[in-house]
This record gives structure tokens, sequence and C-alpha cells, in this order.
């Protein structure tokens, strides 16, 4: 394969982006449970989690995903020793979700635009720069509770207008 001399700049982008994200991924082995995390635990284990989903959405939240999402949580469903291992996979599963969901809306938002060589250098822009001015980004990925009712929710919006677009598209051209 050769790599043309107008395609270095967005490869170089895309493997800046890899680098930079790399270690969103391997800090996942050392997450614990924190703060909300227990609480939830703690309270769906003492009335069970269906009640704590129905009074969490009622008294608290009122949330339909990120509520359900929260009931998820490993330290209600599994042993502790257990739950600390699938927390530690769950931070992965929100990581690659998060930027799989992410890149595939941009393919698709801007796949009559831009090659998908430059959609991706596009997003892995936006991304840096996303991660870049969020506050806090171990609250973005490895907080369980804030990251099943804040990232994976924004996540799917963007998901949805790349949908919703992409029909619209396909609308306009029949």
């Amino acid at each position: 394969m050769t790599i043309s001399k107008n395609n270095i700049p967005y490869l170089i982008i895309i493997a800046i982006a890899l680098f930079a994200f790399l270690p969103f991924f391997v800090i996942c082995q050392f997450v614990h449970p924190i703060n909300d995390d227990f609480v939830y635990a703690t309270e769906g284990i003492k009335n069970g989690w269906l009640y704590e989903v129905w009074y969490s959405y009622f008294n608290w939240s009122s949330r339909y995903l990120g509520t359900l999402l929260s009931s998820l949580n490993p330290l209600i469903h599994t042993s502790f020793y257990n739950a600390i291992y699938l927390y530690k996979v769950s931070a992965l599963v929100i990581v690659f979700l998060f930027f799989a969901i992410i890149i595939f809306s941009f393919l698709l938002l801007f796949r009559k635009h831009l090659t998908p060589l430059q959609s991706l250098s596009f997003v892995s822009l936006f991304a840096i720069l996303y991660i870049s001015f969020v506050p806090s980004s171990s609250q973005l990925f490895y907080w369980f509770s804030a990251s099943v009712c804040y990232t994976i929710p924004s996540a799917f919006v963007v998901l949805f207008f790349a949908l919703a677009r992409y029909r619209n598209s396909l609308c306009l051209l029949s």
C-alpha cells in the first residue's frame, strides 16, 4: 500500500490520537469503586435493584437510561472480588464504547463530504479536544455512576443525531 503525500497529515493526526487515547485504556486496570458506587450497591442489595431503579427514577434523578444503567453496577450483582474485576472491565467497555460510538457517528455524518481517512482524523481531533476540556476525565470514564449517567447517554445522543441525519439524507434521495 502506498501512502500519498496528501494523506500524511491525516495519518499523523490519527497516530497522535492513538497515543493520546492509549492511556485511557491502560488506566482501566487500576479502577476501583468510589463514592456513589457503594451507595447504589448497598441500596440495591438491601432493597433489590429493581426497586432502586424505580426509587431513583421517581425520587432522585428522573432519567430513564442513566437510572437503568446504574442498576448494572457490578457491586450489586456479584461477590466483592468478582465485582472489582467486573468494575475494571466495565470501565474498559465504557471507554471503548465512547470512542467507538463517536468514531462511527462522525464517519456516518461526514461520509459524503470527507474521505474515511479525513473523517477519522477529524474525529480524532474532536475526541482529543473533548477530553481536554472535560473537567475530570476520571469522572468521564472511571466513575461508574457518573459514566453511565453522563458519558454513555452523551455518546448515544451524538449517535442519534448522526443516524437521524443519515436517515434524513436517505429520505431526500428517494
